[in-house]
């Protein structure tokens, strides 16, 4: 291991008195390709194979992510047959002659991916997508990505473990690089770990002065304890650093200094969304996807209305548009009601927030029988993140329209709750409805427009013809 490795086990891995963990708490937050995950397999492969912990969650934001992990730790094991040969199901003569055969102790199926040892100890494998982070507990809980932590899943989860401590030892770890915006559960974590003021947290960050250069050597030396171990500066400098401009072939600076310098986004100031991350999820050639969902969002001052629309492109990106935006607030039921029936089972239900101006057209949506979901300030607050990384990520784009760009330029963040947060105006003649018209499809294409897009994608696989709800919605578009 490297000496900052070792660094953080030893000092993570302290005991009391009582023979338990100092840390009850563990988070190391280092930016990407360092080796982190050579820590967490290490801690992971001693409570299995040497402290005797009986449950060990291991724990992604998603499901490849924590694939990865796993595929990793199965190659660690198959090809050390002394950790080998105490997996359930190991047979002498068989595995240790091949050690890529079928074996019990290590599957992955859609309802499992699990190593079990002969003793009965468990590593599981997880992502926390659906709330599932709120069933875990175990002797150990690794949950990396932390920065995609959410506040309700992590609050279910304590109790659990804090019933575990009365008659066990267990230990929860954070890993994770730089947080988002979104990422209030490992900012939590860091104002504490750097307060001083919490005894059983063991907190270890890697990164730089927020204020540094980007093309700063001891700024790039002082974040990355694995440069020159596992990173080039070379590399680093000639294929991730683009001089600060959007460069084919480097990471756009913000995403350079949050991935490689560990500068945390910042959440709030001048504007929440840069020009320049705005400028490039640009494509003024884009267009919709065969299925859409769709929101309608209004300003407090009522004096128009928008609705807004996100699909996804052949290439997985996702096209979000202002279909619509007109003066009052009367047309939109009767047009509402118009493009679902023009893009028929193609269109989800209409999102709006009910708590918000567009809250008071739910009884005029209903006698005009638009289908619809309203959705209440913390869902909202969540997809505003969403919304938020898909920039960021580039997992978005958009046609270059004047009233979603002056909204996007406008836009800063207020706080929800203790949290959460959402799109604010920066003043008090600004607007940032069509932001947030998009924001809301965009909550709508996670609920249901993504599976939808799948079922119609198979529906054509299996005929052979395509379906017409786009062209639809294309027409009363260009009828409008």
């Amino acid at each position: 291991m490297d000496p900052w490795q070792r660094y953080v086990l030893e000092h993570a891995l302290g005991e009391r008195a009582d023979g338990r963990w100092a840390a009850f708490e563990v988070a190391l937050i280092v930016p990407r390709q360092n080796g982190k995950n050579v820590v967490i397999e290490a801690r992971e492969l001693a409570g299995l194979f040497l402290w005797g912990e009986k449950v060990i969650i291991h724990s992604a934001h998603q499901m490849k992510t924590a694939q990865k992990s796993f595929r990793d730790m199965q190659r660690l094991i198959r090809t050390t047959p002394a950790l080998l040969e105490q997996v359930a199901g190991f047979k002498p003569g068989v595995h240790d002659r091949d050690p890529w055969a079928q074996i019990r102790g290590i599957r992955t199926s859609t309802n499992e991916t699990v190593i079990e040892l002969a003793n009965g100890n468990r590593l599981e494998y997880h992502a926390r997508s659906g709330g599932a982070a709120r069933g875990f507990t175990g002797d150990l809980i690794v949950l990396d990505e932390a920065f995609d932590l959410d506040p309700e899943e992590v609050a279910a989860m304590m109790p659990t473990m804090a019933a575990r401590s009365i008659d066990g030892n267990p230990q929860i770890w954070y890993t994770s690089s730089a947080g988002m915006a979104k990422s209030t559960v490992l900012a939590g974590i860091r104002e504490r770990g750097t307060s001083g003021k919490a005894p059983r947290l063991a907190y270890f960050e890697w990164s730089a002065e927020s204020s540094v250069a980007s093309d700063d050597i001891d700024a790039i030396y002082q974040a990355n304890p694995g440069l020159g171990i596992r990173i080039s500066l070379e590399w680093v400098l000639e294929n991730e650093y683009g001089g600060g401009n959007d460069v084919e072939g480097t990471m756009p600076d913000e995403q350079y200094r949050r991935e490689r310098l560990g500068i945390w986004a910042q959440l709030g100031g001048d504007r929440a969304i840069s020009e320049s991350e705005w400028e490039r999820v640009l494509d003024k050639a884009s267009t919709p996807g065969a299925v859409a969902a769709f929101a309608v969002d209004v300003p407090r001052s009522r004096d128009h209305a928008n609705v807004a629309a996100v699909s996804q492109r052949p290439d997985g990106r996702l096209h979000v548009e202002i279909v619509d935006r007109r003066n009052g607030t009367s047309w939109v039921p009767s047009f509402l009601r118009e493009l679902q029936q023009a893009w028929g089972t193609n269109a989800t239900p209409v999102v709006l927030d009910a708590a918000g101006a567009a809250g008071s057209l739910i009884p005029d949506l209903e006698r005009e029988r638009v289908r619809f979901i309203a959705i209440g300030p913390r869902d909202a607050a969540r997809a505003c993140a969403q919304v938020f990384d898909d920039i960021l990520e580039r997992r978005l784009v958009h046609r270059g329209q004047e009233e979603l760009d002056r909204a996007v330029a406008d836009a800063t963040t207020k706080t929800v709750g203790e949290s959460l947060w959402r799109w604010k105006a920066a003043t008090s003649l600004g607007d940032v409805s069509p932001l947030y018209a998009v924001t809301l499809a965009r909550a709508g294409w996670s609920a249901r427009g993504e599976r939808k897009a799948r079922s119609l994608e198979r529906q054509k696989q299996g005929s052979g013809r395509s379906h017409g709800g786009r062209r639809s919605g294309g027409r009363l578009a260009a009828r409008r």
